[in-house]
């Protein structure tokens, strides 16, 4: 069973896209204004069904162009349909024009029914996935139309137990850039990332998992001053997991479509809704709920 749930929060993307006015139809606020807090949630639920034997620990889910969370999954089952519930938190702060810092937490409940020959079997497990911290810098490329991003990002507390909790530090390390490109009243955009896994103790020995390869292609569009749509896919490729000093997964490559649609609520306040399906690999599919809140001032206005 693989998961791949790409652009299920587009806060970074077309969510914060939004018309401020009739001679400035399409604006860009992809960064935090300086000096001013933002607040973000999302909300993700994933269903897949595997009919096929896996060995491995953990699945690597993707809620976002460079977000991706571990979550455990059910091993050695002949048909297993999963539910998996992803609950997410954001806050970030503009240090400078061009510069913000953020921080963001993960957890997941997730839901297994699974048959053999054995017979049937159903469980859930609810747990604390991941906290990051992160660092984006926007770049000057001398046209208004178009923007250059840069991001890192470290997980300060990961879980690496398949059941419990064990928390490690510094064992992940997300990197990437994202460009876009405006021609009214469409924004094109693109985002490549690479995280980078080190090995970690957990309660089945000690697992080294694939880094990750992730590229995210996408077009919104304003369709009126409060709405844009979205569409795009994704493409990803994660190397094999080690456990022991030993081989556990094969290298696994994966496509997936996404659709979305987001909604200025207030000048405060935007969501977003997208819905995802893989158009290679396992199947499964997602849909996903966010939602930002960035106070704005007279003075910013």
């Amino acid at each position: 069973m693989r998961f791949s749930i790409g652009a299920s929060i587009l806060l970074g993307l077309c969510l914060v896209v939004r018309a401020e006015a009739d001679d400035q139809p399409l604006t860009e606020d992809l960064l935090t204004l300086s000096k001013h807090w933002s607040v973000g949630a999302n909300l993700v639920y994933a269903n897949s069904e595997s009919r096929n034997s896996e060995a491995v620990d953990f699945v690597q889910v993707q809620t976002g162009p460079a977000q991706f969370v571990r979550v455990p999954s059910a091993v050695g089952e002949q048909h297993t349909v999963t539910d998996l519930i992803i609950y997410g938190a954001s806050a970030s702060y503009g240090l400078t024009e061009n510069t913000e810092f953020s921080v963001r937490a993960s957890a997941s409940s997730s839901y297994f029914r699974s048959e053999s020959a054995a017979g049937t079997i159903a469980s859930n497990d609810s747990r604390f996935s991941d906290a990051w911290l992160g660092l984006s810098h926007r770049f000057d490329t001398g046209r208004e139309s178009a923007s250059l991003f840069g991001f890192a990002q470290t997980a300060f507390a990961e879980n690496s137990n398949v059941s419990g909790t064990n928390i490690v530090s510094g064992k992940s390390w997300l990197m990437g850039v994202t460009s876009y490109r405006k021609v009214d009243p469409m924004l094109f955009s693109i985002t490549a990332a690479y995280q980078y896994s080190m090995d970690r103790n957990t309660d089945r020995g000690v697992l080294d998992p694939g880094d990750v390869i992730a590229i995210d292609p996408s077009v919104s569009f304003l369709a009126n001053p409060d709405v844009t749509l979205s569409l795009g896919t994704s493409w990803s490729s994660r190397q094999g997991d080690t456990r022991d000093g030993g081989p556990q997964s094969i290298r696994i490559t994966q496509m997936s479509l996404n659709v979305g649609v987001g909604y200025a609520w207030s000048e405060n306040t935007l969501l977003f809704f997208n819905t995802n399906a893989d158009i290679s690999g396992a199947g499964g599919a997602s849909v996903s709920l966010s939602f930002l809140y960035q106070p704005r001032h007279e003075a910013d206005r």
